[in-house]
């Protein structure tokens, strides 16, 4: 599952410019080209998540999934130098965010990647990390040397 040829075509990032939670959700949407009704209804979909039950990982990060209409899986990254407000009841900032869209047909290897997800934030290496890149490349070069790495 976890190859780097795969990883390569599931995995974007960038640089988040967006104050809030909300603003940063849809910029991250739109690394993939979902419609506009797509974005806003994922984004208000994944703010009620966020309201019910907060993705705050650790260390300024935080870890979103979202069922799509496709047979596809994503893994969409963000890096903010700055905290980026979230408004929800946890209200806790962020700097890293990662957004996980994936299809019915592809929830094994949503759990899989959730899973190496979490192994990967469980310290503070790969924040840190993805805080010092340059390039927006090297975020994305970064997220799968580090899985690639707890892969083994």
């Amino acid at each position: 599952m976890t190859s780097i040829s795969y990883l390569d075509k599931i995995v974007s990032a960038k640089y988040i410019s967006s104050a809030d939670l909300k603003d940063a959700v849809f910029e991250l949407l739109s690394l993939k080209n979902f419609s506009e009704e797509e974005k806003i209804f994922l984004t208000e979909n994944l703010l009620k998540k966020e309201e019910r039950f907060s993705t705050y990982f650790t260390d300024e990060t935080i870890v979103q999934s979202s069922l799509i209409k496709s047979d596809e899986i994503f893994l969409l990254s963000g890096v903010s130098k700055t905290p980026v407000k979230n408004n929800s009841a946890a209200q806790n900032d962020f700097k890293v965010m990662f957004l996980i869209l994936y299809g019915e047909k592809k929830k094994n290897e949503y759990l899989k990647l959730l899973a190496f997800l979490y192994r990967m934030l469980s310290g503070r290496q790969i924040k840190n990390r993805l805080l010092s890149c340059d390039k927006e490349a090297e975020i994305k070069e970064q997220i799968i040397k580090a899985i690639n790495e707890i892969e083994g």
